[in-house]
């Protein structure tokens, strides 16, 4: 379906795809050039939606971010309207605090969902979810869950990234009681986002 390759001498700088003239171009991020697409006969997108609550953001999802941008043309974080998880950060805080993680990313957004992660995964029209797997107890959590959203829409599958070991510790309970307790958090959670998760933590 390819149509041509060209490079464009003023690429947009937030977007992976981009009409233009009646095409579509995606961009290829590291030779920073786009290749077109005839629009009437469509393109494969590949693109994963990482669910979760978020609450706070730390190193742990960050480093899937990373990892899982660089696999796919659009990564949505897909942020979790808490039903019974009570947590000490509004939905509007979380979104904020993951736009400024991201904002180094030209192919992740932010969203937020409520319902059923199956239904979003139809709206957004993604190819797979993703989910990170710290140990073998993750994955017992997770199996099922990949499970019922399949049972829920047959084309909703579900790709796990193991997280790096230097991570593989971190969770956001760990990092909220650390807040609590007014401790240093730097060491897991992305530097742009300490000062303003101490404020929060300390009013």
């Amino acid at each position: 379906t390819k149509l041509l390759d060209f490079a464009c001498s003023e690429p947009p700088q937030n977007l992976s795809l981009w009409p233009c003239n009646g095409i579509i171009l995606r961009k290829n991020r590291e030779e920073g050039r786009f290749s077109a697409f005839p629009p009437e006969r469509g393109i494969i997108v590949f693109r994963l939606i990482y669910p979760g609550s978020f609450d706070p953001p730390h190193k742990g999802h960050l480093d899937l971010i990373a990892r899982a941008s660089a696999l796919a043309d659009e990564l949505i974080v897909a942020v979790l309207q808490n039903g019974d998880k009570a947590g000490k950060l509004s939905l509007e805080t979380r979104c904020k605090l993951l736009k400024q993680v991201c904002a180094g990313y030209d192919n992740v957004r932010v969203r937020t969902f409520r319902g059923a992660l199956a239904d979003f995964f139809s709206e957004e029209k993604a190819t797979a979810l993703l989910r990170g797997l710290r140990s073998a107890d993750d994955f017992g959590y997770e199996l099922p869950m990949t499970v019922v959203n399949r049972g829920l829409k047959a084309d909703c599958e579900t790709l796990f990234l193991a997280a790096s070991p230097e991570y593989s510790f971190i969770s956001s309970s760990l990092v909220r009681e650390l807040l609590r307790l007014q401790k240093d958090v730097s060491p897991y959670v992305p530097e742009c986002i300490v000062p303003e998760l101490e404020d929060l933590y300390q009013a």
